[in-house]
């Protein structure tokens, strides 16, 4: 999946991810795969099973949301991670599956972190062939 976001374009300038195990592995090899140092990725044990709140919570405390990181990466959970996406798109959204990915985009010089605020530009799912990323 980090192949694939690289491919795509993605330069995170923030990688945020749960202390699980399995989580920070995921982030570490993503990161690694776009070129971002594995010393720079943000452990945040808050996102530990976190629902949409604690996430947007997570990402406020460290100073995220606003013009310091114009891309955020987050590794977390579902169903916090799913729902999150739909909240913010405010639409529903299958669920997402192991390592599948949502690309959201925000409107204007800060993000509009509320609902319907965000824009779905695409989703992934490592299952998918590479030719199968939905861009909605």
């Amino acid at each position: 999946m980090g192949e694939r976001l690289r491919i795509a374009g993605a330069r995170p300038s923030l990688v945020l991810t749960s202390s699980a195990v399995r989580a920070s592995q995921t982030a570490r090899a993503i990161a690694k795969a776009l070129g971002y140092p594995d010393e720079f990725i943000q452990r945040e044990p808050a996102l530990y099973l976190a629902g949409p709140g604690e996430i947007l919570g997570a990402i406020g405390a460290i100073g995220a949301i606003d013009d310091t990181f114009s891309e955020i990466l987050v590794c977390g959970h579902n169903p916090g991670i799913s729902d999150l996406a739909g909240l913010l798109s405010g639409r529903a959204l299958e669920p997402l599956g192991t390592a599948a990915l949502v690309t959201l985009s925000f409107e204007g010089k800060d993000w509009l972190v509320a609902p319907g605020g965000a824009t779905v530009l695409a989703t992934d799912d490592p299952r998918n062939a590479r030719d199968e990323t939905t861009s909605v």
